[in-house]
């Protein structure tokens, strides 16, 4: 598609509207009954075909029907048809269907069914009452919130062609860019919610230049060469004449400052709630590290808000290229990088986090909580090792101190033997000294003695030679019961 196929059709779109309108204007012919047919069967069929759909499907029946029947004892039933059959008109050709029907019905009846379509139109564009949506539960609001915007698209797009081709008047001689304004700050200004914002958005994408004096988006978003002659339709249609417009500059500037002065009112609100949505993701940061969870209704909580807070910047992005007005500043935290981000969709991230670090200076807000995340206890401080399933473990330790404790008992009872042994033999060397001074009797009296102590050594098993063989164990012998024995055999000596 070319670089100009969006003026191209603007233009078109222009040409027709302006056609129909002097046909609408010019051509106020009255209805005469002569050569109508007034058949009930035709008349109830084409009544049931234009509730069914007003659309490119049955516009050239319609059309035919309109020329040949007298219709004229069934005005009021086909307003009420008509409005019916424009909520099932969904693309711009059905929209242009409708609009072809309903002019050529108010040319044969201006005074009878024109103000009854028009009214029950401004009926069907109505806001809801606050009372009746106050009644009902958050969820099925929005369902009827959703439902009544989809019927009423395509009503408000067959309504602001209906205003431009001389159908819908706010005065004579004048267009119905008032009507249309009114109807669209009634639906707006009663909506905290901002249900009706895409009726907005859908009116600002076909109608932003005739409403507004504002060009398409796609115009002003082409590079252009700056030495070309400004030949172009764009440049074309907005050089316009006043006397080629469809709608009076009054309308049309207030008509502007209307919708700027909503953008500015929702752009407040996108601020309000992506604060609000950073607050509540740092409330979950605060109670993961609390209770090292996040709660289901939390949850779902921070889910529906991201979903509203997601949804809202959307259409305020739409209604930025729309009018060519920037988009809010949105504040940044500091502690975005720490945020836990419940909910696995990553658009549902408001900054990005190398950004989130780069402003926050660092990772961790202060010293404390560094050292919180980074210096890891040993839980075997604080819980009971049998709640770790430690015991095995435990044994082990235990096997080794046990080990280690028989090695020292043991080097302290060596210690004792030794200095048992150095007393002992000191007590040998004296005795040995006593048996040398001795005289030759006292050898001849111990020698039967000596018969006698032999009996006795061989009772313990004992002989003076085998001192050495008898000391060499001590070091060795960490047994109690063993220690004792060779003690008395050492006794036995003496």
């Amino acid at each position: 598609m070319s670089s100009t196929a969006k003026p191209d059709e603007e233009h078109t779109r222009r040409i027709k509207r302006k056609s129909l309108k002097d046909l609408n204007v010019l051509k106020d012919s009255t209805d005469s009954s002569k050569n109508l047919d007034s058949s009930l069967k035709r008349h109830t069929a084409f009544i049931k075909r234009i509730r069914q759909s007003a659309g490119s499907d049955n516009h050239d029946q319609l059309l035919k029907d309109i020329e040949t029947l007298s219709l004229e004892k069934y005005v009021d039933e086909i307003a009420g048809a008509v409005v019916e059959g424009i909520t099932r008109c969904k693309t711009e050709k059905d929209v242009w269907s409708a609009v072809e029907v309903i002019s050529a019905i108010h040319r044969r009846f201006p005074s009878s069914f024109t103000p009854a379509v028009v009214s029950s139109l401004q009926a069907a564009l109505a806001a809801p009452p606050r009372a009746s949506l106050a009644n009902l539960a958050p969820e099925q609001r929005e369902k009827e919130d959703s439902s009544r915007v989809m019927k009423q698209r395509p009503i408000l797009r067959v309504c602001s062609e209906l205003a431009l081709v001389g159908v819908i008047k706010d005065a004579p001689g004048k267009s119905g860019g008032e009507w249309i304004m009114k109807v669209l700050k009634d639906l707006l200004s009663g909506d905290p919610s901002l249900s009706s914002l895409p009726l907005l958005t859908t009116f600002l994408k076909s109608y932003a230049r005739s409403y507004l004096g504002i060009a398409p988006p796609s115009s002003s978003k082409q590079a252009r060469d700056p030495e070309s002659s400004p030949t172009t339709e764009d440049e074309a249609l907005s050089r316009l004449p006043e006397s080629e417009e469809l709608v009076e500059k009054e309308i049309r500037d207030r008509f502007k400052r209307m919708c700027e002065g909503y953008f500015e009112n929702v752009s407040k609100k996108l601020v309000i709630e992506h604060n609000r949505l950073q607050e509540q993701d740092r409330r979950n940061h605060e109670a993961y590290i609390r209770s090292g969870e996040i709660f289901e209704d939390r949850q779902q909580a921070y889910e529906k808000m991201t979903k509203g807070y997601e949804k809202l910047l959307a259409s305020c992005q739409t209604l930025s290229e729309l009018l060519y007005l920037p988009l809010p500043a949105l504040p940044t935290a500091s502690h975005r990088s720490e945020s836990i981000m419940i909910g696995a969709n990553s658009g549902g991230r408001l900054d990005d986090e190398d950004d989130s670090l780069a402003t926050s200076g660092g990772k961790w807000e202060d010293e404390e909580e560094r050292r919180f995340f980074e210096d890891i206890q040993d839980l075997k401080d604080f819980v009971p090792k049998s709640v770790l399933g430690l015991d095995t473990g435990d044994e082990k330790d235990n096997n080794l101190a046990s080990e280690k404790g028989s090695e020292e008992d043991s080097k302290l009872q060596k210690e004792k033997v030794e200095a048992d042994i150095r007393k002992l033999e000191e007590e040998l060397a004296g005795l040995d000294k006593g048996a040398n001074n001795g005289t030759n009797q006292r050898e001849n009296k111990d020698k039967d003695k000596d018969d006698e102590d032999e009996d006795e050594d061989e009772e313990y098993g004992l002989h003076v030679p085998q001192l050495p063989a008898l000391l060499t164990p001590f070091p060795v012998s960490p047994h109690r019961p063993r220690a004792h024995q060779r003690q008395t055999q050492l006794l036995a000596l003496n």
